[in-house]
């Protein structure tokens, strides 16, 4: 994608003339197991079938949604199951991911210049992620499309997210503990 610099357009990786292997994936085989401590504190494996994961997808693509022309960057770290939001759902819908390392999604003013160099409209972040970037003095531009989730929102009588966005650009939160 020519406007976002180290970036391949969908369309061009499709373009590659490369012969697809022959696909047996079946609806309940495994897409991912999701590890979470839960409540408990001991680790346990949550297996995720393909079509539950397309389903998700689904979901995502319809509402908040994401378009083909659209670049959302993806900060959690891949051991998070919010990840999988990031990386597949570009994928599925044909828009550009730009990957921000660790060290760069922890820097606000580092975010915040990824962001604007790489173009990025769409950012799923946790409260405190949306608190740096405050911090580094993002005041709406570029502007975002917020998503936030992964933690819980401060108390407010908006739900939380007033405090963590710099306009009255809506913000959607999705955090259940």
């Amino acid at each position: 994608d020519e406007t976002t610099p180290g970036a391949i357009a969908w369309a061009d990786a499709l373009a590659c003339d490369v012969a697809a292997p022959p696909s047996c994936a079946q609806a309940d085989d495994l897409a991912a197991i999701l590890y979470t401590s839960g409540t408990t504190g001991r680790p346990k494996g949550v297996a995720v079938s393909r079509s539950a994961l397309d389903h998700f997808l689904a979901a995502m693509a319809h509402k908040p949604g994401l378009a083909e022309h659209e670049v959302l960057a993806a900060v959690t770290t891949l051991s998070f199951d919010i990840a999988g939001l990031e990386l597949w759902l570009p994928l599925r819908c044909g828009a550009t991911i730009a990957l921000v390392d660790r060290a760069t999604a922890a820097d606000g003013a580092a975010l915040l210049a990824r962001l604007e160099r790489d173009r990025v409209g769409v950012l799923q972040a946790t409260p405190a992620t949306w608190q740096l970037l405050l911090e580094a003095g993002w005041c709406g531009h570029p502007p975002l499309r917020m998503l936030c989730g992964g933690e819980a929102l401060p108390a407010s009588a908006d739900g939380g997210t007033a405090g963590l966005r710099p306009t009255d650009e809506p913000m959607t939160p999705w955090y259940a503990p």
